[in-house]
């Protein structure tokens, strides 16, 4: 009998006594309590996120209104350019066109000016010939040569020539003659002989000239710009005569 209570008293010792485990008391918590510090979590971690998006959205919603501004302004400032420079060219160039017209009417009076220059000086040289025209007691009354020049065009090998011929006397009668110029140059080493008017079959003698006091005689020729012109006559004829009543040469080499 002392065997089983024995054995009876080792097992109660063992689990009740002071060599038996420790017995922990849990409180038990309903599983809505257990989630509600987990739901706590993340709704703080929600809201942190909320605010750092909206933070971002309105940060980014100031820049974008800030650039929009910008652009806005940039625009502006770019349209106020245009419109600007569309005006300065406009004036640029009505500022040309009225340089241009200034430069074409001080060029017209340049022009005006010269030929009137040229004008009054051949008028002042006609007074003298016409002061003249009475011939001293003595002196034979007749056509002279007056003012006899010869000079280079602007082409190569273009000349252009002049003269007067004044017929003086106190009674003058209508002059009826003719005048023609002999032309010598030297070309390639052969002289040669043109005669101006060139047609002789229609101006045998010249230019056919009926004037009583005074007449211009103004032209041109052409040679071969290599030719060189020596020396230019004049020769004035007068009615059926066969020679000249007077001459004049005048050289340019």
């Amino acid at each position: 009998m002392a065997g089983p209570f024995r054995r009876l008293r080792e097992g109660l010792s063992r689990r009740f006594g002071a060599t038996a485990p420790r017995l922990s008391v849990r409180t038990h918590i309903p599983w809505p309590l257990r989630i509600l510090p987990l739901a706590f979590v993340i709704f703080c971690a929600a809201a942190i996120g909320f605010w750092f998006y909206d933070a971002g959205r309105k940060l980014q919603s100031s820049d974008d209104a800030g650039a929009a501004a910008k652009l806005e302004q940039v625009t502006a400032t770019g349209e106020r350019l245009r419109k600007e420079n569309q005006e300065l060219r406009a004036t640029a160039v009505a500022a040309e066109r009225q340089l241009q017209i200034e430069r074409a009417s001080q060029e017209d009076l340049a022009r005006q000016v010269r030929q009137l220059g040229e004008e009054n000086a051949r008028l002042k040289e006609d007074l003298a010939f016409f002061q003249n025209l009475i011939p001293p007691a003595g002196k034979a009354s007749g056509v002279q040569i007056y003012r006899l020049k010869v000079e280079r065009d602007k082409l190569p090998g273009e000349y252009r020539y002049g003269l007067l011929l004044v017929q003086s006397g106190q009674r003058a009668k209508e002059f009826e003659g003719s005048v023609q110029l002999v032309v010598n140059i030297q070309h390639n080493g052969v002289e040669q002989v043109i005669t101006l008017p060139e047609d002789a079959k229609k101006f045998p003698r010249g230019q056919s000239l009926s004037f009583k006091y005074y007449q211009r005689v103004e032209g041109s020729f052409r040679v071969d710009p290599e030719a060189v012109v020596e020396s230019l006559q004049v020769r004035v004829y007068t009615g059926d005569s066969a020679g000249a009543a007077v001459t004049q040469t005048v050289k340019l080499s």
